[in-house]
């Protein structure tokens, strides 16, 4: 994983004294990156667009979109919370629309497969969500680091204040995310508030940042979450997705 030296450099260029520098990183999370670029350290563990396999059981007939889907055996073992070991999550969203209902734009979802399901490719018949063939995704774990908006900054008094004094978002050279294609755990990289936690009940799952197929000049970022609860017996039938989008 990535050290914090690049964060305290910046940070102590800028005047951050080291206690408010220790603080942010105390706050620290760890994430994995999907990339389709490979890097030196980067393993394969999932696909990125294409067509998903899915169990017979699980009806999907081409929306909300298949954005990509992870091999959990692949991955670095580095979350801090309860994370499949093994089997495929499946995420989907809606790539067509950017300023559609609200309905409709938060109508993602998760699909967890079991590593002995049996499963077929599925391709809707009115072949409408096409995005051509699917890439190769490749993991890295790393740190993530928290907004001044995010929960476990704002429901601190003491911390809020440290880092609205010092900016220290600020000095995070991965906000504002691009060029990854899905980032499961750790903090939201968000153009607007991050969805909330609600006092620890929910976990981000996953986010992600694309073009929309049809207005290519708007950015999507998609958000899963997931009830802390249901995601430590293995249920994600609670799971749940926000989409903001920007131009």
């Amino acid at each position: 994983m990535d050290d914090f030296e690049a964060y305290r450099a910046a940070a102590r260029a800028g005047g951050v004294p080291d206690e408010a520098v220790e603080l942010a990183l105390g706050l620290a999370r760890p994430q994995v990156e999907l990339s389709s670029s490979p890097g030196p350290d980067a393993v394969l563990a999932g696909r990125y667009g294409g067509w998903p396999s899915l169990p017979a059981e699980v009806e999907w007939r081409g929306y909300p979109d298949f954005v990509a889907s992870v091999d959990c055996a692949s991955l670095p073992r580095v979350f801090d919370f309860p994370f499949p070991a093994e089997g495929s999550l499946l995420f989907f969203a809606d790539r067509r629309d950017a300023e559609g209902p609200e309905s409709e734009r938060g109508a993602g979802f998760v699909v967890y497969v079991g590593a002995d399901a049996v499963v077929e490719e599925r391709v809707p018949e009115d072949g409408e969500a096409v995005y051509g063939e699917p890439v190769p995704l490749f993991a890295r774990s790393l740190w993530s680091l928290p907004m001044a908006c995010d929960d476990v900054v704002a429901a601190d008094e003491r911390v809020r204040g440290v880092y609205g004094r010092y900016r220290l978002d600020r000095w995070d050279e991965r906000r504002g995310v691009a060029q990854v294609e899905i980032l499961l755990g750790g903090y939201a990289y968000s153009p607007q508030d991050p969805p909330s936690t609600e006092g620890g009940e929910w976990v981000l799952l996953a986010q992600g940042q694309y073009g929309f197929r049809d207005e290519p000049d708007f950015v999507g970022c998609p958000f899963w979450s997931v009830r802390r609860g249901d995601l430590e017996v293995g249920d994600f039938s609670s799971a749940w997705m926000v989409m903001w989008s920007y131009h």
